[in-house]
């Protein structure tokens, strides 16, 4: 890439947020272990410990909503080859340097790209989609359910409102499974449920009472959290 390429990249690279980068370059390793022909750039993070470490990014995941990355680190002192990886909480890491940043160039200035870490949803959007989820949910199945949340229990911040959307559709395919699946299930939801309720809560769980299905969701501001929903259909069979 030459000095006026490069200036021309600079000139319209989109901004991400340090978590969105790392979730960028995470997908970035997906297409090279699923055999695309892409760089994978080295790359620094600092922590606000004031520690410092490089490598190459293998992943970004959240065991236990704790959210946490890998890193592939290829060099060392004192041995060759040097084929350590360092776990890293991302709440930790206040910066990534990217290595030669212009050899992922196309990447970096492709906003299809950008992870959904930086997708801006409002409550509106929330809204939105949980009414078109129902439509289909009633009309595939028969119903007349209606769903909606407990905005007050709802943490700030745009993380919540994104795994809101998540976790919605997390709950109605459990509702779904159940109806599919028990031979009486059917039969049970539609006599026993008449409305869901979303509730943000310190634990996992599900209540019913006169026909509300509520269903307790913990972490929903964490910063990047994946439905259980094996879990959220035991905790409704739990209860029906």
């Amino acid at each position: 890439m030459n000095p006026n390429e490069w200036n021309a990249l600079l000139a319209t690279l989109p901004v991400r947020t340090v978590n969105s980068m790392l979730n960028d370059l995470a997908m970035l390793r997906g297409q090279y272990n699923a055999g695309r022909k892409v760089a994978l750039p080295l790359i620094q993070i600092a922590l606000t410990s004031g520690q410092m470490f490089e490598g190459y990014v293998v992943a970004v995941d959240s065991p236990r909503n704790e959210e946490t990355l890998v890193l592939h680190s290829p060099r060392g002192e004192h041995r060759h080859p040097h084929n350590d990886l360092i776990y890293v909480r991302t709440n930790s890491i206040v910066s990534v340097t990217i290595l030669d940043a212009h050899t992922i160039g196309k990447f970096l200035n492709d906003k299809a790209n950008i992870s959904a870490e930086q997708e801006v949803v409002t409550k509106i959007d929330v809204k939105r989609f949980i009414a078109q989820y129902m439509d289909d949910f009633n009309m595939l199945k028969h119903l007349n359910l209606n769903c909606d949340v407990d905005w007050d229990t709802l943490p700030s911040g745009a993380s919540a409102l994104r795994n809101l959307k998540d976790e919605v559709a997390a709950v109605l395919d459990a509702l779904g499974e159940i109806m599919d699946e028990e031979d009486t299930g059917y039969e049970t939801i539609t006599k026993s449920v008449k409305s869901v309720i979303l509730k943000a809560h310190s634990q996992s769980g599900a209540t019913l009472k006169k026909g509300v299905l509520t269903i307790l969701c913990p972490y929903l501001d964490a910063p990047r959290r994946i439905s259980d929903r094996e879990s959220i259909k035991r905790s409704i069979e739990d209860v029906l």
